[in-house]
């Protein structure tokens, strides 16, 4: 099976956590020093950035890169855009402020970092990958926000990141392989069965035995047709308790794990 994931995330461009971090200081002090030009052009460095990083992300540094893309929308006018980052940024540290040094006292990014709750709009439930395991916002978690932005990160087994990317709901997406459903024994339903065939050897052997007493018997007509109809019903109990405990067992193996 195949899911999707963002098709940005296949940049070639080497970035390490340092890099990632880098960008994150100089988008905030482009940001302080009012330089616009080159709050721009880091945040913007940034966001390429995260979609070629080969190493997990600590969710206090993706904290900040969310608060960074939120003032990034916010200078682009996109209020909703601004308050759904900074809703991500609270999210993965619940410490994190909007500092003065950002905004003068009483502006209105004060109130639009406070907007939106952390759980806002919800998560969407994605199928674990065949391989290692997704990070949302630096957590292992299969629950990607439906209505708010976080990112992304395929961790392999050994550890580093096969794929990231800063991923928001409408983000063109590409496919990765999910981890197969397993089939699962239902072990009381296997129980059963045992138990089942088990009766069913038990009335066979019945069978057999009356059976041979219905030959040895050659004189009393009530005794041998009373031989005779426990014969066969103890045979046709053995045939029937053997098909059901036959059933039982191909249902308990044939369950699949949901």
């Amino acid at each position: 099976m195949l899911w999707l994931l963002s098709a940005s995330s296949w940049a070639t461009c080497p970035s390490t956590t340092d890099d990632i971090r880098e960008l994150v200081d100089a988008s905030e002090v482009a940001l302080i020093e009012l330089d616009s030009n080159a709050f721009v052009a880091a945040s913007d460095a940034l966001h390429t950035s995260v979609a070629c990083v080969a190493q997990p992300l600590s969710a206090p540094l993706i904290a900040r890169l969310h608060r960074v893309q939120g003032l990034r929308a916010y200078v682009e006018g996109d209020a909703e855009r601004a308050t759904a980052a900074f809703s991500s940024a609270r999210a993965a540290a619940p410490e994190l402020e909007l500092p003065a040094t950002f905004v003068p006292e009483g502006h209105e990014l004060t109130r639009l970092f406070l907007l939106q709750p952390v759980d806002f709009g919800g998560v969407l439930t994605w199928p674990q990958p065949d391989q290692g395991d997704l990070l949302v916002d630096g957590r292992s978690s299969l629950d990607v926000p439906v209505r708010r932005p976080s990112v992304l990160q395929l961790r392999l087994d050994d550890g580093h990141a096969s794929t990231s990317l800063y991923h928001w709901p409408d983000t063109p997406p590409f496919q990765y392989p999910a981890e197969r459903p397993r089939r699962r024994v239902r072990k009381g339903w296997l129980a059963l069965s045992g138990l089942t065939a088990a009766a069913s050897g038990g009335l066979l052997l019945a069978s057999v035995s009356t059976h041979r007493a219905y030959l040895a018997e050659d004189h009393d007509p009530t005794r041998l047709d009373r031989l005779r109809l426990l014969t066969n019903a103890t045979t046709a109990g053995a045939y029937g308790a053997g098909a059901t405990g036959l059933t039982l067992g191909v249902v308990a193996l044939l369950g699949r794990r949901k």
